[in-house]
């Protein structure tokens, strides 16, 4: 019994070396490529129309600076689509509308999507959101908060070049 409970312990001793010994993979492999810079095939003539999804779920208290920094990244206006996907229960719904509207008398294209629907269903939601779409390049975060200013200029010709992004194909993405 005693030699069972010893190849038990030196076995998880292994697996959590082994899982502590990632963080040395990760820093070799990141000390080989930090210098590394993506290819860019030229610059665009012609960026790419863009849509961000933002979703959110009674954050009265929040939104504001959210559809605030959206309004700060560094692409054209006329090339961005920001779809905001409310799922709020509470008076969120009707600040996103007021705030979508007057992002809207700016020139930006918010299009505010509330889900009326009960709960669980938010596949729906997500379902009619993409079908709206007008873009090729989609991007889905929620950490356009926490980035003053981002540049979709900067990394939109890496994205359409590398293909690291969703695109909407006969309606399917």
């Amino acid at each position: 019994m005693e030699d069972f409970i010893l190849v038990a312990y030196f076995i998880s001793i292994f697996i959590l070396f082994a899982f502590g010994s990632h963080f040395f993979i990760m820093l070799y492999y990141y000390n080989k490529y930090k210098n590394v810079k993506p290819k860019v095939d030229g610059e665009l003539k012609e960026f790419p129309m863009v849509t961000i999804q933002l979703p959110i779920y009674n954050e009265i208290y929040v939104v504001r600076r959210l559809l605030d920094s959206v309004c700060k990244i560094d692409y054209p206006k006329e090339k961005l689509e920001v779809q905001v996907l409310d799922d709020s229960t509470d008076e969120t719904v009707d600040e996103v509308a007021r705030i979508c509207a007057e992002k809207r008398a700016l020139g930006y294209d918010f299009v505010h999507l509330h889900r009326t629907i009960g709960k669980g269903i938010k596949p729906v939601l997500l379902k009619k959101a993409l079908q709206l779409l007008k873009v090729n390049l989609l991007q889905s975060s929620m950490l356009i908060l926490f980035l003053n200013q981002i540049s979709l200029k900067k990394h939109s010709p890496i994205l359409t070049n590398q293909m690291l992004v969703w695109f909407k194909q006969d309606g399917n993405i």
